[in-house]
């Protein structure tokens, strides 16, 4: 994993790491303190709802301050140098709108 934090690269079921999704997860980012950010087809992350972006803990433990309830699928996330971050995937239609800009 070239470029990542070395403490979430060392990270793994084995010591204690596995949070639990209710469905799919298509793209993980790293945070310059290790945290996770993690997208896919979820709802849900360890008994708690979020709607497909989620921020995991260095510990693997769902970040409570973290929840940008998208409204649909991710298949890919960048994180950008200032810490935002790009979310894409499907979107479904609303109002004749094709893109909505927000700031995670």
């Amino acid at each position: 994993m070239l470029g990542t934090n070395k403490n979430a690269a060392a990270q793994s079921a084995l010591d204690g790491f596995a949070p639990n999704v209710n469905n799919g997860v298509s793209s993980l980012t790293v945070q310059s303190g290790g945290k996770v950010r993690v997208g896919g087809f979820f709802t849900n992350i360890d008994g708690q709802p979020r709607n497909y972006v989620a921020r995991l803990n260095i510990d693997g433990a769902v970040d409570s301050s973290f929840n940008p309830d998208v409204n649909s699928t991710v298949s890919s996330l960048v994180l950008l140098p200032d810490g935002k971050m790009l979310v894409g995937g499907l979107s479904p239609p609303s109002a004749g709108k094709c893109a909505t800009n927000k700031s995670f």
